[in-house]
């Protein structure tokens, strides 16, 4: 795959995470009380947290940074293991190329702007990860994709 179409298929990625529905935990009316951590990272939820939902399961919800992080890396769910490939891969063949080529660049770091902010990839985006829950999330990502 050459650089353009990698660059391409990374953006329409970037894209199809936008379209999963996000909200914010306190106001999210189908919390599941069995579930009060990150199954990614193992942190627990704050009211402040955005969460991410995954289109399996109402109840299939993360930290937001996590929940795209994951599907950066696998395209399954963590919990029922439904597998986003499909999905994804429709979205990415709908998107129009020359509306990526144009746009691409900037719309790649405008996304990451507004997903990770200036302050880095924290969870309330007011309170960074600490090193151990950083290496809590990639041991879990590392050992779930070998």
């Amino acid at each position: 795959m050459n650089d353009a179409t990698n660059r391409s298929r990374q953006i329409s990625l970037k894209r199809y995470l936008q379209t999963l529905p996000q909200i914010n935990h306190e106001a999210y009316p189908k919390k599941d009380p069995e579930m009060p951590d990150c199954i990614i990272c193992l942190v627990s939820f704050t009211s402040k947290d955005l969460l991410v939902v995954f289109s399996c399961d109402e109840k299939h919800y993360f930290h937001r940074d996590c929940g795209i992080e994951w599907l950066q890396v696998k395209t399954e769910c963590p919990l029922c293991r439904f597998d986003f490939g499909n999905e994804i891969q429709d979205f990415i063949n709908n998107q129009s190329g020359a509306d990526m080529r144009s746009d691409g660049a900037r719309d790649l770091n405008a996304w990451e702007d507004s997903t990770y902010g200036q302050n880095g990839r924290g969870h309330d985006n007011e309170s960074l990860r600490t090193d151990q829950e950083q290496n809590n999330a990639n041991e879990l990502v590392r050992k779930l994709t070998v």
